[in-house]
């Protein structure tokens, strides 16, 4: 697929990584606060490193959106499989 070809041209061209970087940069930023508040209301254990865990949570997603496409799994199937190992992980 064209995504797939893009997430490859970007392991490699810096032209590519300086378009992506500011897309994983505000996921990542974004998902920090939100752990970060879920830490602060409880739902997450306190121990957390909430940059750590959007950081993991990003890379867990985009590779289960390439694994669900190149394994022809349904999308849906493969990301709440890892979604939801991940939040076991968190909890306090």
């Amino acid at each position: 697929s064209i995504v797939s070809q893009f997430r490859a041209l970007a392991l490699r061209d810096a032209r590519i990584q300086e378009i992506v970087r500011p897309y994983f940069e505000g996921y990542c930023n974004g998902l920090t606060i939100l752990i970060e508040q879920g830490i602060q209301r409880g739902e997450f254990r306190q121990s957390l490193q909430a940059e750590d865990a959007a950081l993991s949570l990003v890379a867990i997603m985009e590779g289960a959106i390439l694994m669900a496409y190149s394994l022809n799994r349904p999308l849906k199937a493969v990301m709440n499989v890892c979604i939801n190992t991940f939040l076991d992980g968190l909890e306090p």
